[in-house]
């Protein structure tokens, strides 16, 4: 399954990740952190700030500079 999270900050992306990993466990469904990545697109002065980890069931998530779609 792909799934695509478009947001406008950190802490808004991590709160639609924690609403879907809620949502799957009621499913008895989870989210493979192993298969998970993050590509951030920053724009302004601060593009090169650290960034803080988005996190799947409290383990972080992969950040990656290009993503690859095999499908």
């Amino acid at each position: 399954m792909l799934m695509i999270f478009i947001s406008g900050s950190l802490c808004d992306l991590q709160s639609m990740v924690d609403i879907c990993c809620n949502e799957f466990d009621k499913l008895d469904m989870c989210l493979n952190v192993k298969k998970s990545q993050v590509y951030i697109v920053r724009i302004g002065r601060s593009y090169r700030k650290e960034v803080s980890s988005i996190l799947i069931n409290g383990k972080p998530v992969h950040f990656v500079e290009e993503l690859k779609y095999l499908g």
